[in-house]
């Protein structure tokens, strides 16, 4: 689907969804699946955006920071995973769909609040995100570097891989939306059940491992992204305090 397509489906939700109040299951339901489109339209629209502003890749900056940091890139220095352990780093990768689109079809599925608290602070750093990839577009170490050679595994490696590339706006990758997005949504399930939060929590770990064992990130990139969500978690704990009187949506 195109990106003006998207954008011409999102506004009209958007609008279907003014003309009705949050309270309205409607509404809100519109309004969470036109946030997901715009933001769906702005990650497939870096693709052409980034070109279009000439902004220089910052593939060179980003590995020069892994060797500052660690001696150089994780990607690299970690060497070639063994069949299983690339197909056990490719199930893990491929999680991060599986728990963003989960999660979404069950906030449509709740209650109205739940969904604005969950929509604001998810599309939140989303937005962050995606402004890293516009202010800092790069392509990734298997992309820029040369001898950097793609994992190779079994079915499910291959199928990862070609989700990715499908689905990929090419200069995807600083801060790391696998680790900012996952991260998110742990805290909100952290937030809603401590023990529902503590079972994902291992998943979540290997998703982060896995965009650097995959070599599809630099290490800078995984850093910034968990150091967004630190942020966007301290402004979100700040706004609820200040505008919602410290009041939670904690369902045990």
């Amino acid at each position: 689907m195109g990106v003006a397509w998207v954008l011409l489906c999102a506004t009209g939700l958007a609008v279907v969804a003014r003309l009705a109040p949050w309270s309205s299951r409607r509404a809100w339901r519109a309004r969470v699946v036109a946030a997901y489109l715009v933001t769906l339209a702005l990650y497939r629209g870096v693709a052409w955006i980034t070109p279009a502003l000439g902004t220089p890749l910052a593939d060179a900056r980003l590995l020069a920071l892994d060797r500052a940091l660690f001696g150089g890139s994780p990607a690299i220095a970690w060497g070639h995973p063994s069949m299983l352990t690339a197909e056990l780093m490719s199930a893990a990768y491929f999680s991060y769909h599986l728990y963003l689109h989960g999660t979404l079809a069950i906030v449509l599925l709740g209650d109205a609040e739940r969904a604005r608290r969950v929509s604001a602070f998810l599309f939140s750093c989303f937005a962050a995100g995606l402004s890293g990839y516009l202010l800092v577009p790069a392509v990734g170490p298997i992309a820029s570097m040369s001898g950097v050679e793609l994992v190779q595994g079994g079915a499910i490696t291959a199928f990862n891989r070609w989700f990715t590339t499908q689905g990929s706006s090419v200069y995807d990758v600083f801060p790391s939306l696998h680790v900012l997005i996952s991260g998110a949504l742990l805290w909100l399930d952290a937030d809603a059940s401590r023990r529902r939060a503590a079972v994902l929590a291992p998943m979540v770990a290997l998703l982060w491992y896995s965009t650097l064992v995959l070599r599809y990130h630099y290490a800078v990139d995984v850093i910034a992204g968990v150091l967004i969500l630190l942020c966007a978690v301290g402004v979100e704990r700040w706004r609820r305090v200040r505008v919602d009187g410290g009041r939670n949506d904690k369902h045990h």
